[in-house]
Order: structure tokens, then C-alpha cells, then sequence
């Protein structure tokens, strides 16, 4: 044991397990407190970047919701100039409405969540379009609500089976399949011949 005068304050150096001072030991302990602190934010960084990242089975369901909502607000704007009955011209205007909100709402949740939304109408989408597109009055009607029917189910299956697991999206899949009933239901009331 060292001890050190210095006028008013006396300065005792104790060897502690194997180190040679107090001093030594502190130097130690601090540089082993800044090393934990550098794994711990390491770790946090790397957890959040994990915890930010998408999973592939929502960037799928936001990319399948995105291109149905923009493939039923195209299919029904062409009902607007194609149809020749002022119910289904109704019916359209109000999908393109409904679906353009929605629309708007999974654009809000994906970029939350770091998903990339489409800025087109599905591949599939492109030959049927075309088809109707060549169609008027009522071959034209006929066909619209044909194709509005099976969407409308076709969306109802994917909701119902869609594995959501971020939080909002799953609410927003909850809701936009109550919507999408309740548009089959009009689409079912609407005349078909």
C-alpha cells in the first residue's frame, strides 16, 4: 500500500485483484462500461432496423390491395363514358370514390411501415380492361357488373385469408373487407342483363 501527502489531501493507493491501483481499476471499469454501451446501442440499432423492416407477406398484401383499389377506380371510370345505364354509372362513381379513399388510407399505413406502393393497375388487369374498354351500352353493362362481382368476391377471399402482421394494416384489411361486402351487395342488386 502507497500513501501520498499533499498538504490537505492524502491520496492511499490499494492493489485490488491484481491491478496495481484504485486508479487502474477505474480506468479499467470505464473503459469496460463504454464498451457494454456501445454493444447495447449497437443491438437497439440493429433491433429497430429488424422491427422497420417490412415483412414480405404485408409488402405482398399492400401491393395486392393497392392494384385492386387502382384496378376498380379505372375499370369504373370507364363505366362513366362505356355505360349506358345512370344506375351503374352511380354504382361506378361511388366505387371510384370508396376505392380512392381507401386508396388513400393503405398509402398512409404503408409508408408507415416502409412499403412500397404500386403506381399501376395490376398485369392481369390490363387484357380485361382492354376487353371492355371495346364494349358499349348495355355488352358494356353487362360486362362491368359481371367483372365488378368477381373483384368484389375475388377481394372478400384475399381479405379473408390474408396473414396481416403489422398492426394497422391488419385493422385496414379488416375494413376494407366489411367494405368490400357491402359493395358485392350492391354489385348483386345491380341488373345484369
Amino acid at each position: 500500500m502507497q500513501i501520498a501527502s499533499s498538504g490537505q489531501s492524502t491520496l492511499v493507493a490499494v492493489p485490488l485483484s491484481g491491478c496495481d491501483t484504485i486508479r487502474t481499476t477505474c480506468r479499467k471499469e470505464a473503459a469496460m462500461g463504454r464498451l457494454v454501451i456501445a454493444l447495447m446501442v449497437t443491438i437497439l440499432f440493429a433491433t429497430a432496423a429488424q422491427a422497420q423492416a417490412p415483412l414480405a407477406v404485408d409488402v405482398e398484401i399492400v401491393k395486392q390491395l393497392a392494384q385492386d383499389n387502382l384496378d376498380n377506380i379505372d375499370l369504373s371510370r370507364l363505366a362513366d363514358t362505356n355505360s349506358s345505364s345512370s344506375v351503374i354509372k352511380k354504382f361506378a362513381a361511388n366505387l371510384v370514390d370508396a376505392r380512392s379513399d381507401n386508396n388513400a388510407k393503405l398509402a398512409i399505413i404503408a409508408k408507415t411501415a416502409q412499403i412500397p406502393m404500386p403506381a399501376d393497375t395490376g398485369a392481369t388487369y390490363h387484357a380485361a380492361r382492354a376487353q371492355l374498354a371495346n364494349l358499349k351500352g348495355l355488352e358494356f353493362d353487362h360486362a362491368y357488373v359481371i367483372a365488378v362481382r368477381q373483384r368484389q368476391q375475388a377481394l372478400l377471399d384475399f381479405a379473408g385469408n390474408a396473414n396481416v402482421q403489422n398492426a394497422a394494416l391488419k385493422d385496414f384489411v379488416a375494413d376494407t373487407k366489411a367494405a368490400a361486402e357491402k359493395q358485392l351487395k350492391m354489385a348483386q342488386d345491380l341488373p345484369d342483363n
